[in-house]
């Protein structure tokens, strides 16, 4: 239930992260590397290349959600006094008063998960350095595989991350848009549904009350 109204993100073992990468550090090192080595350094790159697109993908999707949450925010807090009125009905008035703070709410944290996608992160890459010193030993093409591999195995943490930061952001934006929508049917339907539970007439809507 506490899911459904307020997702929170559960965190991994960080230590059992660490171990698995340095295991898969160690093999990427160590495992043999012998035949068809041209294609293993072909497609070594395409991986590579893989995980930055995804990367950018992801941040393009971030940039999205961060600007949806920055154009709706002053148009719910323009809203939300017009909308709820001056009729003197204080249920309805606070019913509606916490629809829109809690639309707001899960708007903030949309823009939150975004931008946290967007964070400066470390990225790993073969520098200058890092690929004369392999091209140095004697095993060139195996050294280069490696060293690529094991840019892409560190990176691939900081990509899911940035992944899960959108999903979030998508999650509270959806539950956002949704109350917001409740929020206004609520306000506006809220006279008739009453009318209909009591069985009394729905009072008639004066220009002035139309207007507020």
């Amino acid at each position: 239930m506490r899911e459904f109204f307020w997702p929170i993100l559960e965190a991994d073992g960080e230590a059992e992260d660490a171990e698995r990468l340095r295991i898969d550090l160690n093999r990427i090192e160590t495992d043999p590397i012998k035949d068809d080595l041209d294609t293993l350094i072909e497609e070594a790159r395409l991986l590579a290349a893989s995980e930055l697109e995804r990367r950018r993908a992801v941040e393009a999707r971030a940039n999205t959600y961060l600007a949806i949450a920055g154009v709706l925010t002053p148009v719910l807090a323009a809203v939300t006094p017009a909308t709820l009125g001056r009729d003197g009905d204080l249920v309805r008035t606070l019913v509606t008063l916490i629809l829109f703070i809690a639309a707001g709410a899960y708007l903030f944290q949309s823009g939150r998960w975004a931008f946290r996608c967007l964070e400066v992160g470390i990225a790993s890459r073969l520098d200058a350095v890092d690929l004369l010193s392999r091209w140095a030993g004697t095993d060139r093409k195996a050294a280069l595989i490696r060293g690529k591999f094991i840019c892409v195995r560190r990176d691939r943490a900081r990509i899911n991350f940035k992944v899960t930061c959108v999903k979030m952001a998508h999650v509270f934006a959806v539950r956002a848009f949704a109350v917001f929508l409740v929020a206004i049917c609520c306000r506006y339907a809220w006279e008739p549904v009453m009318a209909i539970v009591s069985e009394r007439p729905v009072p008639a809507v004066t220009p002035d009350r139309a207007s507020s």
